[in-house]
């Protein structure tokens, strides 16, 4: 398809037109232009719906074909075929720092304490910037993109939260339901659950506050705003509810209709704390492990209140966008209803101070708060509503302490991206395990020490002063989207101060496709043909492609190994022992297992020598040390299984080697 561009823009270049100056937007869209936001907008719906929590198999799949569609656009785009935005120097910087952030991972393989966690870890990152850069060209390539990303991205979450409160109204949907009451379904993980309603009040806001909407899409954005709060509460995630409260102030701060978002706050926000504080009370929706008949006969009586007190919601979002629709509100009347209705919030602030200064000593309840937060000691928070009122870090004190002992062991380079796990088993107090200390800025300072960190940090600041500047570039509708968008991004940098949201795809995904958007919101267009920088492109997109594959059928081929192992075929398990170490050659489950199958051939000398080969390819992995102890127990090679054991419980004191350890002692005490 013909767009039509001033001729001026078109240069001759050795028999080539190269575009050098900034083009007005499109007229028409081509079929490249029109094809990208609908695979985009697939790639988002796998990340949310079948991201897999925080495992790598999906964020492999889902990111190695990011990566394919980035990669083909993006050359697409060298080529002419689509346009480019001419970012200015704050986005080109941020790109700059956050590809630093993932090459200086990848770099991490050379000092890490496990290289092959590093491998996957930096995969990820190559899987973020594929969606980041596919927001870009989607902010360029259709007419009023930052609308359409908006209001797509609403239905996304849309969907998510109805899913997601589905599995309230019929437990069977989800198969381990009765374990835990706190939504987390499609995410897996109540927090990004959370982190995903967040991201949707804000959207809901902006449809229901935007005169340009029709009274009934202005009426679904109130009940989608209803929704997404109900199912924030009913995470009972504490860190979720914190972000989305800073994000509609945000919102609310910068948009001009504050009035129309506070009335949709009311009718809406106001039902969903009811319903969701009625369903507090309900055995069947707020406690783990209850009956299945119970969970049923509430869940029942949570779809009925549900649809009714949705219908009204719904009811009354349309009737009041009527109404204003019939009679504006005056600038005169909006300023009045937000001064009584700050004097309003104010006067409560000071009677819950009040209060609080009549029913305790507020100096010693903030002590109390204070030692809650970091004695190690305490009791976990509970998982049920209760938590909402609680204060205490639930172990994320100690998870910190430990991430500044491994910053502060390896200050220039981190102990390697994706390792923390391994450096918490090491350094923990009590039997919990967690694979990141739930804080990005710690989490970057431990795993890929203060070069990881200044870049991070840096990409962080001018992704700020970008996405103002962008936003600032738009107007009427485009612009009120851009805030919403803004504030729904905003929450991704926030709760990574209490969490780990990189290692979910679900989250992850749309925030820095979101953020490419905004990145790119309002650009002038530029059209490139370039064939070389496409072919490089084309070359880079299938490294990447390759990097985020080789270590999942790496663990195809060690699975498989697994499989014959336990099936009595040792050849076979050997020979994909071998395609796995020759695939992935960081891991140790390879080596691992190819000892298995030399030992089950009877060579015991090649085992042996298999399982020092772990050791030695990781030795701060209690894993390695506790295999070779174990296997030299069996042999009867009792120093050195004790001597190997003692090392694996260093690394790991509370975990099983000091069982076998005591068990080998009493063994050799009564020979």
């Amino acid at each position: 398809m013909l767009t039509r561009f001033p001729e001026t823009a078109l240069v001759p270049s050795t028999g080539m037109q190269t575009a050098r100056e900034a083009l007005p937007r499109p007229l028409t869209i081509g079929v490249p232009a029109t094809l990208l936001p609908i695979a985009s907008a697939a790639l988002l719906a796998a990340a949310l719906f079948y991201g897999g929590g925080s495992r790598d198999e999906r964020v492999t799949l889902i990111g190695a074909v990011a990566v394919l569609v980035a990669g083909a656009s993006l050359a697409a785009a060298w080529l002419g075929l689509l346009p480019l935005p001419a970012l200015d120097r704050w986005a080109k910087t941020f790109l700059a720092l956050f590809g630093g952030v993932v090459v200086w991972s990848g770099m991490g393989l050379w000092w890490s304490i496990a290289p092959d966690l590093t491998w996957r870890y930096a995969n990820r990152g190559l899987a973020y910037a594929a969606f980041c850069v596919l927001g870009l060209l989607v902010a360029v390539a259709i007419p009023r993109s930052v609308r359409l990303v908006a209001g797509g991205f609403a239905l996304l979450v849309a969907a998510v939260i109805a899913w997601a409160l589905a599995g309230k109204i019929a437990p069977a949907l989800y198969e381990d339901s009765f374990r835990f009451a706190r939504l987390r379904d499609p995410l897996e993980y109540w927090n990004a659950l959370a982190l995903v309603a967040g991201m949707g009040i804000p959207l809901a806001l902006w449809i229901a506050a935007s005169r340009v909407h029709v009274n009934v899409v202005r009426a679904l954005g109130a009940l989608l705003l209803f929704a997404t709060t109900v199912a924030l509460l009913l995470t009972y995630s504490r860190g979720g509810v914190a972000v989305a409260v800073v994000a509609v102030v945000f919102w609310l701060v910068l948009t001009d209709r504050r009035l129309e978002g506070v009335a949709a706050l009311v009718v809406a926000g106001v039902p969903a704390l009811a319903v969701s504080a009625w369903a507090f009370g309900r055995p069947g929706l707020s406690e783990d492990g209850r009956p299945y008949s119970v969970r049923f006969d509430d869940g029942v009586r949570f779809g009925v209140v549900l649809a009714v007190v949705g219908a009204i919601v719904f009811v009354l979002a349309y009737l009041a966008s009527r109404y204003e629709e019939r009679r504006p509100p005056t600038p005169e009347l909006a300023h009045r209803v937000l001064r009584w209705a700050l004097v309003g919030a104010g006067v409560v602030a000071v009677l819950v101070v009040a209060l609080a200064f009549v029913l305790t000593d507020p100096v010693d309840w903030v002590g109390d708060q204070v030692d809650d937060f970091t004695n190690p000691t305490t009791q976990p928070v509970s998982q049920g509503p209760a938590r909402l009122g609680s204060i205490g870090s639930n172990n994320r004190w100690g998870w910190w302490q430990e991430a500044w002992d491994a910053f502060s062991d390896h200050p220039v380079g981190g102990a390697g991206a994706g390792t923390f796990r391994l450096v918490h088993l090491e350094l923990r107090d009590n039997a919990n395990v967690v694979t990141e200390p739930h804080d990005l800025p710690l989490q970057a300072l431990a795993e890929t020490g203060l070069v990881g960190f200044l870049l991070a940090g840096g990409a962080a600041l001018t992704a700020l002063v970008a996405v103002g500047r962008a936003v600032r570039r738009l107007e009427g509708e485009e612009w009120a989207a851009g805030i919403a968008l803004a504030a729904a991004a905003l929450l991704y940098p926030l709760h990574g101060l209490v969490d780990y949201d990189w290692d979910f795809i679900a989250v992850s995904a749309p925030f820095f496709f979101l953020l490419g958007v905004l990145l790119a919101a309002g650009a002038p267009v530029v059209r490139m043909r370039r064939p070389f920088e496409a072919l490089a492109i084309a070359g880079v997109t299938l490294a990447a492609f390759t990097s985020l594959l080789t270590p999942w059928l790496a663990d195809r081929e060690a699975d498989a190994a697994r499989d014959s192992l336990v099936d009595d075929r040792a050849a076979q398990a050997a020979d994909q022992a071998d395609a796995a170490r020759a695939l992935n050659p960081f891991a140790i489950d390879p080596l691992l297992l190819a000892a298995e199958a030399a030992y089950a051939r009877g060579d015991a000398r090649e085992a042996l020598r298999l399982y020092v080969r772990a050791t030695e390819l990781q030795p701060r992995n209690w894993n390695t040390w506790f295999e070779l102890g174990t296997f030299e127990a069996a042999l009867k090679s009792y120093d050195w299984a004790e001597l190997h054991l003692a090392r694996a419980r260093e690394l790991n004191p509370l975990g099983p080697a000091e069982r076998d350890l005591r068990e080998l002692r009493e063994t050799r005490s009564k020979r």
